[in-house]
């Protein structure tokens, strides 16, 4: 995967393709590899999607060690992204509490509306109290937690 990343090191735009190395650098267990390649892409929403599509591809196979790196990583768009990632794939893996603090920790209120809203909608068929319950104590501005608690009330 390294050498593919290599031959095409300006992917702008190319999603399929991003999400696609990312994959295959996950599938050799190389992280490190995985994160030269997205460092080395400018700073764009290329490289924000690779860092959301390593976080992917990383949570599956380690999902502390991927949330570490998450956690470790700067505010912004790159941070955002993996962070969105890693709140999808929690939710997936039944544990909708941290899919929640991972979706609510986006800077990005666009992003962090969809984050919040895709861990909620999964969520709230399980457990709509404790969906709610937390959507109300979290620290997400009072018109993001009223927006989500509508969408709560609205599928009940």
């Amino acid at each position: 995967a390294a050498e593919i990343a290599q031959q095409y090191p300006a992917i702008a735009g190319d999603e399929h393709f991003i999400r696609n190395l990312a994959m295959r650098f996950m599938d050799k267990s190389d992280a490190s590899g995985a994160l030269r390649w997205a460092d080395a892409l400018p700073t764009d929403a290329s490289r924000a999607s690779a860092y959301g599509n390593v976080a992917t591809a990383w949570f599956v196979h380690d999902s502390k060690a991927a949330s570490q790196w998450v956690n470790g990583l700067p505010p912004g768009p790159d941070r955002d992204a993996a962070a969105a990632s890693i709140a999808s794939n929690s939710t997936r893996y039944d544990e909708p509490e941290g899919a929640f603090a991972w979706a609510a920790s986006v800077q990005d209120p666009a992003l962090r509306a969809r984050a919040t809203g895709d861990v909620i909608g999964i969520w709230a068929r399980y457990d709509p109290q404790m969906t709610s319950e937390a959507v109300a104590a979290s620290a997400l501005p009072e018109s993001e937690k009223a927006a989500l608690l509508r969408i709560l009330n609205q599928n009940r």
